[in-house]
């Protein structure tokens, strides 16, 4: 379903992997404790986090399109595995 994915090699499929996964749960534990402008702030703080550690894996320009357009759907499809 995800080629471009698949092409990544097995190593930077794993740290993307990883890196999403940090991300899913870093935000769901500043959900559970944190409210109000703390919580959006640290949940920005996740996001530029995680996206410089994504960003590190050094995608092409075509991977980074298609990563920032499949972006949700990875998420969703890590988190049901997840389960």
């Amino acid at each position: 379903m995800y080629g471009f994915i698949n092409e990544l090699g097995p190593n930077r499929r794993a740290q993307l992997n990883d890196a999403i996964a940090q991300r899913l749960v870093l935000r769901k534990a500043a959900r559970q404790r944190l409210h109000g402008r703390a919580r959006h702030t640290e949940l920005r703080r996740i996001e530029a986090l995680t996206d410089t550690h994504i960003d590190s894996l050094r995608f092409s320009e075509f991977e980074q399109r298609k990563f920032a357009h499949r972006r949700g759907k990875v998420g969703r499809r890590l988190r049901q595995r997840g389960q």
